[in-house]
């Protein structure tokens, strides 16, 4: 496989990049005004067409370095469903500046910590550099500053499992015996791509058909599966599947199917191994793992009965999806019973804003037939935020059940 690096790019390649940027944040701004818009854009340079090129997190690095984003912000909430807060309003506008224009301001009155950094930023670069930059009201002001790379957020060590259930295996087996058939039923989309269409991804899609196909319909169950992005370099990306056991967790490279070792539930996430394959990555380098939301993660989510934070809210209703944005139930077979999850969005509105994946978890529940399970699978969108067995969303005829929320953090 050969090596790709995401550095520094050229001019004209930066021009490109601010070109797919202004189509990505039409997108956005058309999102919350609650209509619904498509875009495609090709690069000149087929390396920047790759899966592993992502321009939507590029400048994350830099901002965070000036004080403009924090660690703690999600992007992706942050550029499609801000709400109506100044301060995330702000950092908003901070991040479209930059990626359409390479304009970054700061104010000596309002921002003070972030215009002294910038100031120091603006002089290293000018000890190498001639940079465009200069003074507009109170505010200082550069262009096409130079990038940062990622900061390390962790050094804890990666804990492999040492032991995992009979289940666990019969699950990895499954997934190992499907992934290149599923990879290859699935449209070629790119994460940028996406980022532009609003349409799922490769990786995306593999995720979807794994958990609502191919694991169901093979009687083997998982505690969660979700994508997660490992970024790396500047504009690297590769998009993940992360798939949580009850006693342990693999990640799968979305693009070519190629599975992690399986570590502890207690290990910080671990995925250089599959990026080695891409770049020349050195072991102190860089990367970072971003959730669906944007929102950084250091170690796999496990699910709690209590909320991680009260007052926690149903996602908003989009263009495209019902409060919660719940997907289907998944039901399989727990000997004579059978054991069905639906999961949901909810959002802490901060600040900052942040979205957590809660579920549904239905036990005991007794089959119409025997062996049911897998033929019923995925019923009908439940009624949130908690279905029984007689409310609205109930996947009848499933009887006897007990029921619970919980929150994935």
């Amino acid at each position: 496989m050969p090596k790709i690096h995401y550095g520094e790019l050229s001019t004209a390649e930066v021009s490109e990049v601010q070109a797919w940027s202004s189509l990505y944040w039409q997108r956005a701004d058309a999102y919350i005004a609650g209509q619904s818009v498509s875009f495609s854009y090709t690069f000149t340079e087929p390396r920047m067409n790759s899966a592993t090129f992502l321009p939507s997190r590029a400048l994350r690095p830099t901002l965070e370095d000036l004080s403009l984003l924090s660690e703690s912000d999600c992007d992706q909430v942050l550029v499609f469903m801000p709400g109506t807060d100044e301060t995330i309003l702000a950092k908003r506008e901070a991040l479209k500046n930059a990626m359409i224009g390479g304009s970054i301001s700061t104010d000596f009155f309002t921002q003070p910590q972030a215009a002294a950094k910038h100031a120091e930023r603006i002089e290293e670069v000018l000890a190498e550099n001639p940079l465009p930059w200069g003074i507009v009201g109170s505010s200082l002001v550069s262009e096409r500053l130079p990038l940062r790379k990622f900061k390390r957020l962790t050094s804890a060590p990666t804990v492999p499992a040492l032991s995992f259930s009979s289940g666990t295996m019969d699950t990895i087996t499954v997934i190992i015996g499907n992934i290149g058939n599923v990879l290859d039923d699935a449209a070629d989309v790119t994460e940028a791509q996406a980022a532009l269409s609003g349409g799922e991804s490769q990786a995306d899609a593999v995720m979807r058909v794994l958990r609502d196909d191919i694991l169901p319909n093979n009687f083997v169950a998982i505690e969660a599966i979700d994508r997660i992005d490992m970024s790396f370099g500047i504009y690297g990306n590769i998009p993940l599947i992360y798939v949580r056991f009850a006693d342990s967790y693999v990640l799968i490279d979305g693009i070519d199917g190629t599975m992690s070792a399986v570590f502890d539930l207690t290990s910080p996430l671990d995925g250089r191994a599959l990026l080695e394959r891409y770049t020349d990555f050195e072991g102190d380098d860089s990367v970072r793992y971003f959730n669906k939301f944007g929102c950084v993660m250091l170690v796999p989510n496990t699910w709690h009965d209590t909320p991680p934070v009260p007052g926690l809210i149903q996602l908003p209703a989009t263009p495209t999806t019902a409060p919660g944005n719940w997907q289907n139930w998944t039901c399989v077979s727990q000997g004579s019973k059978c054991r069905c999850t639906a999961i949901g969005t909810y959002r802490d509105l901060g600040p900052p804003i942040k979205d957590y994946q809660v579920r549904t978890l239905c036990t005991f529940c007794v089959e119409p037939t025997p062996s049911s399970c897998g033929i019923n699978i995925n019923p009908a969108k439940p009624t949130p935020p908690l279905p029984t067995p007689t409310a609205p969303g109930w996947p009848s005829p499933y009887t006897g059940c007990n029921c619970k929320i919980q929150y994935s953090y």
